[in-house]
């Protein structure tokens, strides 16, 4: 099972860690920190509307910018 939070790091209690004790009881878990990035959020989230229209037979012009852009934050995150 993964489960992903998304939270302010003031939103971070003991409340939050009984949480996670609990949904995860008994098991060894891995927590990796990390800031969100918005803009590589929103650039994730156009490209996959892209490729949905693509996938729907549907396409729009898009400049080679938008997609040597999708391929550098994809690398970034690998």
């Amino acid at each position: 099972m993964t489960s992903t939070f998304r939270l302010n790091a003031d939103e971070i209690t003991p409340l939050f860690f009984d949480s996670l004790k609990l949904l995860f009881q008994g098991k060894e878990i891995e927590i990796i920190a990390r800031p969100i990035d918005r803009e590589f959020e929103n650039e994730k989230e156009d490209y996959a509307n892209a490729l949905n229209e693509v996938e729907k037979g549907n396409s729009s012009p898009i400049d080679a910018n938008f997609w040597n852009k999708m391929h550098a934050s994809i690398e970034a995150v690998n």
